[in-house]
């Protein structure tokens, strides 16, 4: 009686799998979060100026193998941090990164069809709001800065400076990378509003000036007619004589 075993993954050497990891996390600072390390340290390891330490090593290579399958699943690169980083019921609530730490390299690769798979759970549907989302918001800032019809979550753009857009755009972006929940979006949306809201309308009164009146000495008071309030102001000269 033979008995089946699972082959054994394998692993990419770190060089080369640190180098495929750069090209799908969307930062630095994100990948030395991920790897428990900083930025600094991921720019040396890629340029050979600092030497990666074995456990490090190790957990590079092995995070490729899970980065390479969570895309495989449609995870967004910009959802892998918090995917790695979120406790899974397939692993005990662990998150993936703490079991890798761990060596736990299987459990990790087998647990995403789980996860991910026909019966999705929370996390697949994070991700599946956010993907539709960061579409909408690119679309609509596009829109906003060339005076097109916009999505209704973003209409409060019309109106607002390019540079204010732009702002907007860019905190968004980081916040639907940042792990932050629908109804938690849903909340961000409604303050950005209220802020678009509460600027006053550009003043039509203050841009136009006041007429002179010393420039024109045929001119009577009693021939002027100002309508107060943002109305028109009408001037009459009085006839030749």
């Amino acid at each position: 009686m033979s008995i089946a075993v699972e082959p054994q993954v394998q692993l990419r050497p770190p060089r080369e799998a640190l180098r495929r990891l750069a090209e799908r996390v969307p930062s630095d600072r994100a990948l030395g979060r991920m790897l428990g390390t900083d930025n600094h340290a991921i720019a040396g390891w890629r340029s050979a100026t600092r030497q990666m330490r074995r456990k490090h090593a190790q957990l590079v290579a092995q995070m490729d193998a899970v980065v390479e399958l969570l895309s495989s699943v449609g995870v967004h690169p910009s959802d892998l941090e918090y995917v790695i980083d979120q406790p899974w019921g397939a692993l005990g609530s662990k998150s993936p990164k703490e079991a890798l730490e761990e060596g736990q390299l299987e459990p990790v690769l087998k647990a995403v069809p789980t996860m991910f798979g026909e019966q999705a759970k929370e996390e697949a549907v994070v991700i599946d709001w956010k993907d539709a989302t960061r579409r909408e918001l690119a679309e609509s800032v596009a829109a906003a800065l060339a005076h097109q019809p916009l999505h209704e979550d973003f209409a409060f753009l019309h109106g607002l400076p390019e540079e204010e857009v732009q702002s907007f755009a860019e905190t968004a972006r980081l916040a639907l990378a940042d792990g932050i929940t629908e109804s938690e979006w849903e909340q961000f949306l409604d303050e950005q509003f209220a802020m678009a809201a509460a600027k006053p309308a550009p003043s039509i009164r203050a841009a136009v000036a006041e007429p002179d009146y010393d420039d024109h000495p045929r001119l009577r008071s009693e021939d002027i007619l100002i309508i107060p309030d943002g109305g028109m102001a009408s001037l009459r000269f009085a006839a030749e004589r």
